[in-house]
């Protein structure tokens, strides 16, 4: 019922991929393979390691490059989300690596968790529930139109951050700003 709506969810712009035409491809890296790890580990332990207070959220920790003997090197990234009595490990990667190495998604999982520097983050944590998953990343290119009446895409929606190499979160904002002075 809005009469403007500004999307800039990227790759949970539900509403944009409505408007799309083109099936999810990977040619425009439409979008990546995520695996998701729930582990549980002592508050104590969790302040201790990430550097945490009164068992609060508020640390990330990414990490990327060189995993182990069997995967030379991740085309995408490990994060660390600490808090409350619970490790959220997120692996992300691009789809056609696990075919290439020919490793399950619990397979690199299992490999970055050997790894001595993720271990010194996730050392004697108890693992709970894990999932894996197709992240899609909506992409200007599948959209047959830029603009609606009524509908701005801006920001990762647009396409304008790479969230894996960390590019284009200062023109993602000044898109932000651009269409609000708009509006």
């Amino acid at each position: 019922f809005a009469k403007v709506v500004i999307d800039g969810t990227g790759c949970g712009a539900l509403f944009s991929k409505n408007l799309s035409v083109r099936p999810l491809n990977n040619q425009n890296g439409d979008f990546y393979f995520g695996v998701k790890l729930v582990c549980e580990m002592d508050n104590a332990r969790i302040n201790q390691l990430y550097g945490l207070k009164d068992n609060q959220e508020g640390c990330v920790i990414e990490l990327a490059g060189g995993i182990s003997d069997r995967v030379d090197c991740l085309p995408g990234l490990i994060g660390i989300y600490p808090g409350k009595g619970v490790l959220n490990i997120t692996l992300l990667f691009s789809p056609d690596f696990g075919y290439q190495s020919g490793l399950q998604p619990h397979q690199l999982m299992n490999e970055c968790l050997s790894n001595p520097v993720v271990a010194k983050y996730t050392g004697g944590s108890k693992p709970v529930e894990w999932s894996a998953c197709r992240l899609p990343e909506l992409h200007f290119n599948s959209m047959p139109t830029w603009v609606y009446d009524g509908y701005i895409p801006l920001g990762d929606t647009l396409g304008l951050l790479d969230f894996l190499r960390k590019h284009g979160v200062n023109t993602a904002m000044a898109s932000g700003m651009l269409a609000a002075d708009t509006v």
